[in-house]
């Protein structure tokens, strides 16, 4: 028996126990403690020992339940399970619009369905649960009397076996994804459908709100004996679900749940996000979904074994399945570091009958687990089992709880954010008297669950013996064919464990390691100069090279080559630089260094002066070549010796070099930029270089022919291809002049004039030569075959550009590193897939490898995001100079022995072999515990037709996201349409603060785009216009002034929207009262709506500078659209800046208007009734819209107004096509001289940070604070309140300095209002009322009204997450306003 059980039995014999000294003692009437207890009582020693502890009293004082049979049919709360499943049906979260719900298909002979029914409905009778509905407002309610049920009988017999598989799929298609209405029974629906004259098909839908795991056995075991004995009378139950549910909210003041709080609030934290397996799209892309089961069984032997081996490792047998579970998880994970969402059948030992009785006890435990350093899989095991016994001792508040304190901190409530759950039902035998008893109902032969809000559920239990696991999952949302890779995986794991040994004792292989390969041998002849020297034998006439000042054959370029070598003499493995302008110089310099045994290293003369001097040091250069035109202009090291090869000094002296190099000689040095600001000298064997060259050449029949366009920097190690891979198949290279190297007009011409064949670089710099030739439409480049791009992205869009521009041309995508000599992978971009990201990075090259590892250096499944190695014979010998840098990057497999280079970038297997390049790991980010791909959202940015280039970045300080947007030309998009479109892309936390549209990118010298030189801003940065404005009169310069200090941002132009600023309603308010101090003025609130610019309010300032007091009612606050206008009322305190969120997320098409109180700046001008409110608003909204059917809408008493206000306009014969409440209330007739509650008053005048400062405390201190304010006056209830903030530190500093005089007005009017609504009774109207109500409640004072009494119409209610003032809020919003604009349109 479990734990809760043995309490259970112990309490009915009178046995008790109690700790002493930290022992347990056992106090027990004589022949009551039996040998079967005693053994129960060791294997549950700890754990009863640790509940003690915590509760540091007897067990029998947890309360016993004493049943109310009198209040049984009276509604009671849900539990947190429930819901959250119920709230999960809406689609207000991810993963949602889903009922909790399970569906089993028997199949069985000569089943009695009569009798079957009979005994069914003895069941309705006996259990509560089973006659239960939700009503609409959130709670449930166990119905007196219900109707009799039937089983629906569809005869099949005598369809002919096709018609019958398509019934019987139409029944599974229909029943399996059933969402039953949970405020109507009965929510199961049982059908038999008859095949022939024995055999039966049942159909079991139930929609799990209601009920549990523990429960459905319960149903089963019952069933089954009141079908075998329909007489068989069944003891009396005296205890309901209801009665456990109030008894267990006793307990929240407990000092049980208070150290449960305390344990799991103190690690939120440090709890790890849910596994983040690869998916296919987001969980907030998916509107509609289905579950698909993967299922297995172990048969009874094997089963047996595994139990056996867990139990001599001191494991449950749900620990092994559920270590199990992990460890392919933490294969298929980014992190091996997650939290699993664990189902825990919670049934305290509160009544005799608590195992007997049905409902949904289910609690939830968040599991976290840490896979991250290598382990065995009884070490993962035990530590695994000891963390969930620990949390086990917390279990006395829900899992959901905690995990909606986690995504509050977080701000991501709409998220699914623990979609990963394992359930097992091992070990309940005892509440159903042994296995489960589904075989009186036939074989399964179909079965599935759902669950809100989850991606994949593990389940597991015992029958007949054997051990049946499923997977039910969101097939959707995951990558094709990842999920049966997985359970395969997972199946071969319980196997295997069930039989060896080692397998327990030694870190686990789930998939096959990574191949041991041999290093071919190049030649000893293939250098990368001797490439070069045996073509010039083949053709000493055929250009070599082309640049604008000379032309050299290969018999000229040899020449000279030789000739500077013997300049040079014998330099064995000497570091010789080259600084020279670009041009056929270089490569003389190049050749003739290899040939006289140097090292060449590659500087650029146009880097810093310090950047060079640096690199030549490093290097340990002996000698600089230059040329003359650079001696003067800069400034070189005095000890190293420099020589100018156009005008060579004789040097007879020197000796030549005889000795031929080997293939394993360094041949080039060239640095790259290192992450400590030094660079890093990268060292390329000759043997390295030539194998990427040789390969090159022979995969896309590189020959004599072929011309090549030199435009990388000689510093770039693309113009290591460039010169020696064009040179060794007897090509021609076509430099730039120096002066125009990045000029694609000068490119355009040398293409077409020297008829290249082959154009090499990075994408950027194909990019500007499209632009360029965009205004050029006669150009086509005829001769252009082979277009090899690398480097970086490459835009989704550039292949059809390049097309269209050279139709004949092959493009490859090319990738690797400098540390793996130019390239190590390659793929040849054909066709665009519509649903690629980007273009895949492809395949390894010849000789080269190329693996995706995690962090444990072992391979990655298919879709798993690793980080990318590279080996094989193109590696670099390491950093010259630098052993703590080569050995930091450059690594021996553990297993293979492989030399690896660490590249630092992140990739994934596709199924076809390729890979695909996701960015640099430094690219990746954590945002609020959410690890964040930058290089992802800039993938789905350049999805936008408008978007050309793209770079994100975060800001240090707050590691807020940041777009850097470059335009397609002549776009016009606005930074509210990227957002928009990422909203049905991304989920929240991936969306950028702030878009920065710019008109071009920096590019570095190797046509990079330099992320250094992007804007840097300070803080949160809003989004300002393009073009900055500065004020232009003295009107406008003191309003800057004052902007600037509201916003604290250094520049603000005078056409930037205060509200895309970020301005709200206090900051309004603070900007108002600032600019009638300044200008001596009494301008209202709701000038800003009208006036949202300093150029527009400047402008009326000038024209009104003693402007009116008296407040426009009617603000537009979105007034532009087709749409029929809607519109809000305002809320208690007369302001309607809140539904300034509300009209964004509606869009553009619809006008929103606003009716403000006429008493914002004098309370005394308020009306005195509400409908005396609602006959002024009615003539409004008539003056602007002459003709109906109107559209109106209100938020708290706006909503109580705006069924007053439909009522005039009835009365005056206009039609109401839309009315709208969002949470809004009327004071039962009891209460119009209740003491109004001073904490939901100044939340009022507060908003929503107060309610969120309010959130934070429990009860009791809401009390302490609430008995604080009761008798002072109001503005001390203001001060007192404002201190208070300041010192818990809740409050921000914006509001903390919004003047006192300001708050009085605003509370002054609230009081009005609330006065106003105490008094008032609504009327009866026509028109139909959509009704939204807040999950939360923030008084208990004020029930749900019900709004259906006041019109004789239909009315739609409603619940959405979020409490009266957040519903207004993002999140919340943007459920409500889709809801609302899908009520409006129907």
């Amino acid at each position: 028996m479990n734990k809760n059980q043995l309490l259970i039995e112990l309490e009915k014999r009178g046995i008790k126990l109690w700790l002493e000294n930290d022992l347990l003692n056992i106090e027990a009437p004589k022949g009551t403690l039996t040998p079967e207890l005693r053994d129960s009582l060791k294997e549950h020693k700890p754990e009863i020992i640790k509940l003690l502890n915590l509760s540091n009293i007897k067990t029998t004082s947890l309360p016993i339940i004493k049943p109310n049979p009198q209040q049984r049919y009276q509604p009671f709360t849900l539990t947190d399970i429930q819901q959250a499943h119920w709230l999960g049906r809406n689609q207000v979260f991810e993963l949602s619009h889903v009922s909790n719900h399970v569906y089993i298909e028997f199949e069985t002979n000569n089943l009695d369905i009569s009798r079957l029914t009979a005994a069914w409905q003895k069941l309705i009778q006996r259990h509560d649960m089973l006659r239960a509905i939700v009503l609409p407002t959130g709670e449930q309610q166990i119905l007196d009397q219900v109707p009799n049920y039937q089983i629906n009988i569809l005869d099949l017999q005598e369809s002919e076996t096709q018609k019958l598989e398509t019934e019987l799929i139409a029944i599974r298609k229909k029943l399996s994804q059933q969402n039953l209405p949970s405020h109507q029974w009965p929510w199961f629906d049982i059908r038999a459908t008859y095949l022939n004259q024995e055999q039966i098909r049942l159909h079991l839908s139930m929609d799990l709100l209601l009920i549990d795991a523990a429960s459905i056995r319960i149903l089963f075991h019952e069933w089954n004996q009141l079908y075998q004995n329909i007489e068989l009378l069944l003891p009396p139950l005296e205890l309901s679900f209801r009665d456990y549910v109030i008894t267990k909210n006793s307990l929240q003041d407990s000092e049980l749940v208070k150290r449960s709080q305390s344990y799991w609030f103190n690690r939120l934290d440090t709890l790890p996000p849910a596994p983040e397996l690869p998916l296919a799209c987001f969980s907030s892309e998916l509107k509609e979904y289905t579950f698909k089961r993967y299922a297995g069984k172990l048969e009874p032997h094997i089963w047996q074994k595994l139990k056996q081996r867990g139990q001599k490792a001191g494991l449950t047998p749900s620990i092994i399945l559920l270590t199990a579970f992990a460890e392919i998880l933490t294969l298929w994970s980014k992190n091996p570091q997650f939290t699993l969402n664990l189902t825990v059948l919670e049934r305290l030992p509160l009544h005799p009958q608590i195992n007997q009785i049905i409902g949904d006890f289910t609690n939830t435990n968040l599991l976290a687990i840490d896979n991250s350093s290598p382990n065995t899989f009884t070490n993962l095991a035990l530590k695994i089992q000891q963390q969930l016994l620990q949390d086990l001792d917390h279990i006395y508040i829900s899992g959901v709880e905690v995990l909606r304190k986690l995504l509050n901190q977080k701000k991501t409530e709409l998220t699914a954010a623990m979609p990963i759950v394992f359930s097992s039902v091992l070990g309940l035998g005892n509440f159903a008297q042994g296995d489960l008893e589904y075989n009186f109902l036939g074989e399964v032969v179909y079965g599935i669950s759902q669950t809100p809000q989850v991606s994949l559920e593990h389940q597991v239990a015992e029958h007949n013996g054997s051990l049946i696991f499923n997977w039910d999952a969101v097939e959707a949302l995951f990558p094709m064919g990842m999920l049966d890779e997985m359970f395969t995986v997972y199946c071969n794991l319980l196997e295997r464990l069930a039989q060896e040994n080692e397998l327990w004792t030694e870190p686990i292989e789930l998939l096959p390691s990574i191949p041991i390969h041999p290093h071919p041998p190049i030649p000893e002849t293939a250098l990368l100069h001797t490439l070069f020297f045996a073509q010039v034998s083949q053709r000493p006439q055929q250009q070599a090279i082309i640049s604008s000042d000379r032309i050299l054959t290969y018999q000229e370029l040899s020449d000279r080559v030789t000739e500077l070598a013997r300049q040079l003499g014998d330099r064995s493995e000497v570091a010789i630089a080259i600084i020279m302008e670009k041009g056929w110089k270089q490569v003389v310099a190049a050749l003739a260094i290899l040939t006289a045994g140097g090292i060449y290293v590659p500087i650029d003369p146009g880097l810093p002066q310090e950047r060079i001097w640096y690199c030549l040091q490093q290097a340990q250069v002996k000698l600089i070549l230059t040329e003359t035109c650079l001696v003067h202009s800069l400034e070189y090291l005095a000890n190293i010796p420099r020589l100018c090869i156009d005008s060579p000094q004789p040097c007879s002296s020197c000796p030549s070099f005889k000795q031929v190099p080997k293939p394993t000689d360094l041949a080039y040095i060239i640095y790259t930029s290192g992450s400590t600001g030094t660079p890093k000298g990268v060292m390329i064997t000759h043997e390295s270089a030539v194998n990427t060259i040789l390969d090159i050449n022979e995969r896309f029949r590189i020959d004599s022919s072929d011309r090549i366009l030199a435009i990388s920097a000689f510093s770039f190690d693309l113009s290591v291809y460039d010169i020696f891979g064009t040179l060794a198949a007897g090509g021609t290279i076509v430099i730039p002049d120096a002066a125009n190297s990045k000029d694609p007009s000068h490119w355009s011409e040398l293409i077409t004039t020297h008829q290249i064949t082959i154009w090499n670089s990075v994408p950027a710099f194909m990019q500007m030569l499209i632009e360029y030739n965009l205004n050029h439409h006669q150009v086509v480049f005829n001769t252009l075959r082979l277009v090899l791009l690398s480097g970086d992205w490459i835009p989704l869009n550039l292949p059809t550009q390049i097309q269209a521009l050279s139709p004949q041309a092959e493009i490859i995508s090319l990738g690797g590193a400098t540390e793996a000599a130019i390239w190590s992978i390659y793929y040849s971009i054909t066709q665009l897939d519509p649903n690629w990201k980007s273009i895949p990075y492809g395949k390894p090259l010849k000789n080269q490898y190329i693996y995706v590892l995690n962090t444990s250096l072992k391979k990655c499944p298919v879709w798993v995001t690793g980080e990318l190695y590279i080996g094989g014979i193109g590696l670099a010998k390491g950093y010259w100079q630098d052993e703590e840098k080569t050995n930091a990057s450059f690594i021996t497999h553990p297993i293979t022995k492989e030399k690896l280079y660490k590249t630092g970038d992140l990739g994934r297997y596709l199924p076809d072999g390729n890979i695909e390049f996701l960015g640099r790991e430094d690219f990746q980010v954590k945002i609020n515990g959410y690890r964040i791909e930058l290089g992802e959202i800039e993938a789905t940015l350049k999805q936008h037709s408008t978007v050309k280039e793209v770079v994100v970045t975060t800001v240090p300080k707050t590691q807020q996201l940041i777009a850097y947007i470059v335009p397609q030309i002549e776009s016009n998009i606005t930074t509210q349409e990227i957002r928009s479109f990422l909203q049905t892309k991304l989920p929240a936390y991936m969306i950028p603060s702030t878009f920065v549209l710019l008109a071009s990118f920096h590019l570095t010298a190797n046509g990079k785009v330099d992320r250094q030189a992007l804007p840097i801003l300070e803080g949160t940065q809003p989004e300002l216009t393009q073009t900055f404005t500065p004020p232009r009169n003295q009107i406008e310069e003191l309003l800057i002034t004052t902007w600037t200090e509201l916003f604290q941002i250094p520049q603000i132009s005078i056409y930037d929207n205060f509200f895309a600023l970020g301005g709200h309603s206090f900051l309004a308010l603070k900007l108002i009262s600032k600019i009638n101090h300044k200008f001596q003025t009494n301008i209202p609130l709701s000038t800003l709506f009208h006036y949202p610019t300093v150029a527009e309010l400047g402008n009326f300032l000038i024209q009104n500078y003693h402007a009116s007091p008296t407040p426009i009612s009617l603000v537009p606050i979105q007034p532009k659209g087709t749409q029929p206008p809607l519109f809000c009322i305002h809320p208690t305190g007369g302001q309607v800046m809140v539904y300034q969120h509300l009209a964004n997320c509606l869009g553009t098409d619809r006008p929103v208007y606003a009716l403000q109180s006429r008493a914002l700046n004098n309370s005394l001008d308020e009306h005195n009734s509400i409908e005396n409110m609602a006959v002024e608003y009615a003539k409004i909204i008539r003056q602007h819209q002459p003709h109906g059917g109107y559209h109106l809408m209100g938020w708290s008493m706006g909503g109580v107004i705006a069924v007053s206000i439909t009522k005039e306009l009835e009365h005056q014969g206009c039609q109401v096509d839309f009315l709208g409440l969002v949470d809004a209330f009327l004071f039962p007739d009891n209460t119009p001289t209740l003491t109004p509650d001073p904490l939901y008053e100044l939340a009022l005048v507060f908003g929503g940070t107060f309610v969120d400062a309010l959130m934070t405390l429990d009860t009791v201190q809401q009390q302490q604070l609430r008995e604080q304010l009761i008798n002072l006056t109001a503005i001390e209830r203001l001060q007192l309140i404002m201190n208070w903030g300041q010192s818990q530190n809740l409050l921000s500093t914006e509001l903390s300095e919004v003047s006192m005089k300001i708050l009085q007005k605003q509370l002054e009017i609230t009081e009005i209002h609330q006065k106003l609504l105490k008094n008032h009774q609504p009327p009866q109207i026509k028109a139909q009322i959509c009704i939204w109500w807040a999950a939360q409640q923030l008084t208990p004072k004020l029930p749900c009204t019900n709004w259906s009494q006041y019109t004789i119409n239909t009315t739609h209610n409603r619940i959405l997450d979020g409490n009266h003032f957040t519903i207004m809020y993002y999140p919340y919003i943007t459920t409500l306003a889709q809801d609302l604009q899908y009520r409006m349109c129907v």
